[in-house]
């Protein structure tokens, strides 16, 4: 049983000088937290892309419709994940 504050040691060592650049970045790319973030990072660049593009709109309607559509998507994704607060 693990507990809180408990340490793990590992026998295993992993030498980065044997092994090669390609192995080495099959490591750290391929590993689920690195995925999670390779994810948040194209998450952020494909908004970053999108505020680009709709900041350049100048009719006030258009432009108020897609910060109403953003707040929509991110209240609806907030609600997903949020946990459930109903009782039995």
């Amino acid at each position: 049983m693990v507990t809180s504050g408990t340490h793990f040691r590992s026998t295993a060592v992993l030498d980065w000088a044997t092994l090669h650049p390609v192995e080495r970045l099959e490591l750290l790319t391929t590993h689920d937290l690195a995925r999670q973030e390779k994810q948040k990072l194209e998450l952020l660049r494909n908004l970053l892309t999108y505020y680009h593009y709709a900041a350049c709109e100048s009719r006030e309607e258009v432009l108020r419709a897609e910060i109403d559509r953003v707040r929509a998507a991110a209240d609806d994704l907030r609600d997903a994940t949020a946990p459930s607060t109903t009782r039995p």
